[in-house]
């Protein structure tokens, strides 16, 4: 049995809702019943990623709206990744954990400064993680620069 551990920090954006029910990683079914935790850092067009859904976007983040999205169309999830690249503003950073077999995807794109947005995967002992430049300020330790556009799985 592996053991999986998904942590992400946000920062609310002004006008979006707050609070214990939006708080990341989020936690979503696909249409076949599988559960995806996901975390994303950057902004998506919430508007137009929750007409496609039929929903009313001003009850969710932009997170959560991916979420979703990311979830209905769950059976390819690189393409999947790219298909929501048209609804990119600033980012597209992804972590996605799903259950019942604890398999990570990751996927990378941004058009914000990449001081702001780069990822970075850290390989320390028999472990995997990828952390925000931010984080990576903070720990002791060494990690390689994902390219933007970078899919990982594991």
């Amino acid at each position: 049995m592996k053991d999986a551990v998904l942590a992400h920090a946000r920062a609310a954006s002004p006008g979006e809702p707050i609070g214990p029910a939006h708080a990341h990683p989020y936690m979503v079914y696909t249409p076949d019943g599988r559960i995806l935790f996901v975390a994303h850092n950057g902004y998506v067009d919430k508007g137009v990623m929750a007409a496609a859904l039929g929903i009313d976007p001003s009850r969710y983040t932009d997170s959560y709206v991916l979420a979703l999205f990311l979830a209905r169309r769950w059976d390819a999830p690189q393409e999947t990744f790219k298909e929501t690249l048209k609804y990119v503003k600033t980012a597209l950073n992804v972590a996605v954990l799903e259950l019942a077999d604890l398999t990570a995807h990751v996927y990378t794109c941004y058009r914000g400064p990449r001081e702001d947005y780069a990822l970075y995967l850290v390989e320390p002992d028999d472990a995997k993680a990828v952390v925000s430049s931010t984080l990576l300020k903070y720990l002791d330790i060494r990690g390689r620069e994902l390219e933007n556009g970078t899919y990982l799985k594991f």
